[in-house]
């Protein structure tokens, strides 16, 4: 299909692509996945075709081309009068701008492109047996089929050619081809001389061009996909055992579950080491606290007094006094007017001692204690600023701790399985992990690993979930599978385990397209129409429109119509294509001219090619 209809359809099933260009949207999707869509990108344009001397004209002697000329040439002339008296201009440009459009018009119609591949087929395929050998003998026979190759492949080898290349280069590879096959198959019917390239081929039998390409090329590699007889209920069988293989590999959930225990210990262990550090740090702070000589306090002592006061709020009664007085006269006792700093630490680490920092709020002797902690912690931060860094660090590791729920490997594995979801998102907890993961060193810090295992366990899940068992138990059942996500995970499932599950997927898809006898039957592109729908009715199309042109008789409209007919068939058509296109003869043939087996050599009855 082309890039328009595709993006069109990716739209339809995934509105968040709306906004993006068609052609931008269809490259995408393809280039993701090369091996399951088959998309053009190509605007046709009106072939121009160059003679000899680079002459450029429209050339086209094929029989269909003649056709086309005289009927465009006649309709546009006989309208011509009309059209230059309603637009008011001359008869000859009139003329012109019809014969246009009548060009235009069958550019744009795949059925024209039909109709002129029916009428070459059926007026090659007329084309008269030599008999200048006589006898009935094998030589006689050989002779005259060699003869007739010769005259018939040159000559369409070259109309062919002039056509497509503006020269006749085509004559002698078409004339040697012709007579080496001839001799080799003296039943002139056993071959067609078709006008054709795999896209063509596609329109006609529905198979898809990538399928087409795909036989061709394990012909060329001696892998013929056509080996053996098929078979519908097992061909896929092959399949179903290397995603049981494969799938037997991937990871379980208790690989996943030492994954993050493992990650786990690496989290407890780095903030074991940054509480350590911390702790360093501020023991060689509190070394140099020691030397220092004593500082004036008294502003330490007046704002501590303030506060008590304040629980007082204007009463008499200070429930502060109440419940902490023996708390209040000892730091009191403690605090003289001039106090070293190491000892304004060994107070505040005494008050940190008796308050409760586990739990919110408390007791009012609590909060007087933790309230007298802090008063004497923020002076001796704003007297010693070389104290500030290290306890900032060890109140933030301490933090962590607690927010951490402790030093427990198990605990913080199981909460680092569940990094990303709503309640670690709502808790807290994952902006805790965060934060513990950025104060690591590089080399110590896990939450890197602890994404990539989330996504590896999320892709794992979502194989199995879409590959079910059930195409392992019924392989068949992966003759239906066509949605993109399926085909993504089946790559996704080759991708993690190493197991080549894609190759021997496309061939049974490509075989099975190319077995169908008629198009849209299971295996092609279309939908199951019927045979007379899909087959009879364009031959009957197609035939009339040769038949009108050629005014053949019965037996020429019944010959035409057979081919017709055929030509639709994947598996005549399609197979003769692949298996001519893929014959390592041919191309050694061809090689040896220093060429490529043309597109427009087809038989049409294969097993002819191949006796």
């Amino acid at each position: 299909m082309d890039y328009n209809e595709f993006a069109t359809k990716i739209k339809d099933k995934y509105p968040q692509y709306k906004d993006m260009d068609n052609r931008e949207l269809a490259q995408r999707m393809v280039d993701k996945y090369p091996n399951t869509y088959d998309v053009t990108f190509e605007d046709e344009q009106e072939p121009t075709y160059k003679l000899e001397g680079g002459v450029s004209k429209t050339v086209d002697l094929t029989p269909s081309g003649i056709v086309n000329q005289l009927g465009d040439t006649l309709g546009a002339a006989a309208v011509a009068p009309i059209i230059a008296l309603r637009d008011k201009t001359s008869v000859k440009e009139a003329f012109n701008r019809n014969k246009g459009r009548y060009l235009d018009s069958r550019k744009n119609d795949p059925l024209a492109k039909i109709q002129d591949f029916t009428t070459d087929m059926a007026v090659y395929s007329a084309l008269p047996f030599a008999r200048a050998f006589k006898g009935a003998g094998t030589l006689s026979k050989v002779g005259n089929s060699a003869l007739t190759g010769l005259y018939q492949g040159g000559l369409i080898g070259g109309l062919e050619s002039l056509k497509n290349n503006g020269n006749l280069s085509g004559t002698g590879t078409g004339a040697g081809v012709g007579a080496t096959l001839g001799a080799g198959f003296p039943i002139v019917g056993r071959t067609i001389k078709a006008v054709t390239s795999p896209k063509v081929v596609s329109a006609l039998t529905s198979v898809p061009e990538k399928y087409l390409t795909r036989a061709i090329e394990a012909e060329k590699a001696g892998n013929s996909l056509f080996q053996g007889q098929w078979n519908p209920d097992t061909a896929y069988q092959g399949v179903g055992r290397k995603i049981r293989e494969a799938k037997k590999m991937l990871p379980t959930k208790e690989a996943f579950a030492e994954e993050f225990n493992k990650q786990g210990k690496r989290a407890v262990q780095g903030l074991e080491n940054l509480k350590n550090k911390a702790g360093a740090d501020i023991s060689e702070v509190l070394e140099k606290l020691g030397q220092e000589e004593a500082i004036d306090i008294n502003g330490l002592k007046n704002a501590l007094n303030t506060n008590i006061k304040s629980y007082a709020k204007g009463g008499d009664i200070n429930p502060a006094l109440e419940t902490a007085s023996r708390d209040i006269e000892q730091v009191q006792n403690l605090l003289q007017n001039e106090t070293k700093p190491i000892d304004l630490h060994n107070i505040k680490e005494m008050l940190y001692d008796k308050a409760n920092y586990e739990t919110q709020g408390g007791t009012i002797r609590n909060d007087v204690l933790k309230g007298m902690a802090n008063q004497v912690n923020n002076f001796l931060r704003t007297k010693v600023p070389e104290y500030q860094k290290p306890n900032d660090v060890y109140s933030m590791v301490k933090d962590l701790e607690r927010g951490l729920g402790g030093l427990n490997q198990n605990t913080v594995a199981g909460k680092l399985a569940n990094y990303g979801n709503v309640n670690n998102t709502l808790s807290g907890y994952d902006t805790k992990i965060k934060q513990l993961n950025d104060l690591l060193p590089r080399e110590q810090q896990f939450l890197p690993r602890v994404k990539e295992i989330i996504a590896d366990q999320n892709e794992i899940n979502n194989i199995q979930h879409l590959i079910g068992d059930n195409f392992v138990r019924t392989p068949r059942s992966l003759e239906k599978v066509y949605d993109l996500e399926r085909l993504q995970a089946l790559e996704n499932l080759q991708n993690k385990t190493g197991v080549n599950i894609m190759d021997e997927f496309n061939n049974v898809r490509a075989r099975e397209a190319l077995e169908q006898p008629a198009p849209g039957q299971g295996g092609g592109s279309g939908s199951a129409q019927g045979f007379i729908n899909n087959v009879l009715r364009p031959a009957i199309s197609t035939t009339a429109t040769a038949l009108g042109t050629l005014g053949g008789g019965f037996y020429g409209g019944l010959s035409s119509g057979l081919i017709s007919t055929l030509l639709y068939s994947p598996k005549i058509m399609g197979q003769g294509y692949v298996k001519v296109g893929g014959s390592p003869f041919l191309q050694k043939l061809f090689a040896s001219q220093g060429q490529e087996a043309p597109q427009w050599f087809v038989p049409l009855l294969y097993g002819g090619a191949n006796e």
